[in-house]
C-alpha cells in the first residue's frame, strides 16, 4: 500500500498544467530536489564531496 502522507511526485520536462493534472490525478504531494533518501542526497547532477560530509 501507498503511503499518501510520505509520498512525493517528482516531475522534470512537463508544464504546470501536466503537473499540476498529475498531483491531482494520484493524490502526491509535488517534491523539490535535493531530497535526501537513507542519508544520500537525490540530486540531478554529479555528487560532490559536500553531498558525502556526513558520511566522514
Amino acid at each position: 500500500m501507498v503511503n499518501y502522507n510520505k509520498s512525493e511526485i517528482f516531475c522534470c520536462g512537463l508544464s504546470m498544467t501536466e503537473i499540476q493534472l498529475l498531483v491531482d490525478r494520484f493524490g502526491f504531494k509535488l517534491g523539490t530536489l535535493p531530497v535526501r533518501y537513507l542519508g544520500v542526497p537525490l540530486i540531478t547532477g554529479k555528487l560532490t564531496c559536500k553531498d558525502l560530509r556526513p558520511f566522514d
